[in-house]
């Protein structure tokens, strides 16, 4: 495909841009050092990961509603950290979004992970309860692998093994959408010139997925959005539940058949 193929060589063609950073690689150890033992760890959240249940009856009719189901997985930003709840966090918005004005009532499961790289995913997902076979599987991945240099090739074959288990698990063929790497060039919590080397890592973290994508048939999510420090937590990693709300918006907007 010819798609496919401009991503690949965007992402060879992407390595070269390491060669001006090569004279501040003492300066970015030493950053990357001093962010890791500084940044502040914020914790999972508390509250209910999944939906209770309960038959939805649409207002002045005896019908009732349909019902679809959302799997969202992945690391921190789906185990709600960065707010006091989960309500707060970026699934429940998500849910908020698609059940508004919808005459479909979305049941929703999250399992997500405070630190996780994509290689440990399934297992944590085979160490949770699976409520009911999903209609969508939502991923939200990359910050973490970003940082721990999880190689391109290990980033894709960990992220379709884990959704080929699920599907497996299940016995189902939910429509599959992934959100983008995060812009870490963006984060507040890193200075330059170590903002600019994650950045370039997450952008080719992100060229990877785009190409994963289109070989197996998911949906890649490009949230068109500025991370505005007002948006974020107190570790400048996570977003508040202002930032959450905002995301969950952009992310809503791009599952319109789903609605």
């Amino acid at each position: 495909m010819i798609k496919h193929t401009i991503l690949k060589l965007q992402g060879v063609l992407s390595y070269f841009l390491y060669v001006p950073l090569f004279p501040l690689l003492p300066v970015i150890f030493r950053q990357g050092k001093s962010v890791k033992a500084n940044t502040l760890r914020l914790p999972e959240v508390d509250g209910l990961r999944h939906s209770v249940v309960q038959n939805s009856v649409a207002e002045n009719s005896d019908a009732v509603i349909r019902h679809r189901s959302l799997l969202h997985i992945g690391e921190s930003t789906v185990a709600g950290v960065g707010v006091k709840s989960f309500e707060e966090g970026l699934t429940a918005n998500i849910i908020r979004d698609l059940n508004s004005g919808s005459q479909q009532a979305w049941l929703w499961q999250a399992i997500g992970k405070n630190g996780a790289v994509a290689i440990d995913l399934s297992k944590h997902i085979a160490e949770t309860e699976l409520h009911r076979a999903p209609d969508v599987i939502l991923l939200t991945m990359g910050v973490n692998d970003t940082t721990s240099f999880t190689t391109a090739s290990v980033w894709q074959k960990s992220l379709v093994g884990c959704i080929e288990n699920i599907t497996s698990a299940l016995n189902s063929t939910p429509k599959v959408c992934v959100t983008q790497v995060p812009p870490m060039h963006l984060f507040p919590a890193l200075p330059f010139p170590l903002n600019v080397f994650l950045g370039l890592r997450a952008w080719q973290l992100d060229n990877r997925l785009r190409q994963v994508c289109l070989l197996e048939g998911w949906s890649h999510l490009t949230i068109e959005m500025p991370l505005q420090k007002e948006w974020m937590a107190e570790d400048g990693y996570h977003p508040n539940a202002e930032g959450y709300k905002l995301w969950a918006e952009k992310i809503s907007a791009l599952l319109p058949s789903y609605k």
